[in-house]
């Protein structure tokens, strides 16, 4: 399984979850999340809206901007699981991403109440 980024340009990153451990696809995928504003297209495909503002060290180590990004991402997710086809597998990595940082970040009540977990 495959996530592809599509960012400004048209450059993409493509990041391979099968070939990833858990832990390593999920802080991957959140240093992406905390650096950019991004908009879920499918499961496994995802668009830069816009660059959050500050430099990469200094966004990864705010807490509260974290924090706001793994929400506002959790948001555009939920957004897209409406419109869209998910399956168990995806909604498994999905799930997981979401628990492990929503609990590093203390989002994960917010999370349960929300449906996002």
């Amino acid at each position: 399984m495959t996530i592809n980024i599509e960012f400004a340009y048209g450059h993409r990153y493509d990041f391979v979850k099968s070939t990833i451990s858990g832990a390593e696809a999920y802080e991957e995928l959140f240093k992406v999340v905390c650096l950019y504003d991004l908009e879920m297209l499918d499961n496994d495909k995802l668009a830069e809206v816009s660059d959050y503002d500050g430099s990469p060290k200094d966004l990864l180590e705010d807490t509260e901007h974290k924090q706001e990004a793994l929400r506002n991402f959790a948001k555009e997710y939920q957004r897209a699981q409406a419109e869209l086809s998910t399956s168990y597998a995806e909604l498994a990595f999905w799930s997981g991403f979401f628990e492990t940082y929503g609990a590093e970040l203390g989002l994960l009540e917010e999370f349960k109440e929300n449906g996002i977990i």
